[in-house]
């Protein structure tokens, strides 16, 4: 149920998720995602004005039922410190994650997340129990020649959006 693109910091994790959300909206998917929504997850509004015990797992609560009631939607979320309360400002007693955890069997609690190596080493370094919903997708630096074709693809597309022209140098 947690889709978990990681990698090093700048390999493109959020251009991967993104390139999903864009796929999945345009159709050129499976037919089992044609009616599914890619949707991002404002953790810090979900976590905003939480302080008594119980505030955060009602918040928790009304979001897998928007899920459940809805049926097609992927929650996105960025990074996954902000799932976990491993923010540089957080304690770690925010976690929406642990909080998550007994909803993660249902099949409409999808969540796709990018996450560091130092992310993932410290969720297993806890034995949090949300790693066992994990399913990892690595996301590798890419080679020089990749990134020239993909530059290339997009100065073709931009070029012709904005009317100007490009050459290579």
């Amino acid at each position: 149920s947690i889709l978990c693109l990681h990698g090093a910091p700048g390999v493109g994790k959020t251009s991967v998720a993104r390139g999903i959300a864009a796929r999945i909206r345009n159709g050129n998917v499976p037919a089992m995602l044609k009616d599914v929504e890619v949707v991002e997850l404002d953790t810090n509004r979900l976590l905003g004005g939480t302080q008594y015990r119980g505030e955060l797992e009602g918040r928790v609560d009304s979001l897998v039922s928007l899920l459940k009631r809805d049926g097609n939607l992927i929650l996105y979320v960025e990074d996954l410190r902000n799932l976990t309360g491993f923010s540089k400002m957080d304690d770690g007693s925010r976690d929406i994650l642990a909080t998550l955890v007994p909803y993660l069997k249902s099949p409409y609690v999808r969540i796709m997340v990018s996450a560091s190596y130092e992310d993932i080493k410290r969720l297993s370094s806890i034995d949090h129990p949300a790693l066992a919903y994990f399913r990892q997708i690595e996301i590798a630096e890419i080679s020089d020649t990749e990134a020239e074709k993909i530059v290339s693809r997009a100065a073709e597309t931009l070029s012709a959006h904005f009317g100007i022209r490009y050459e290579k140098c």
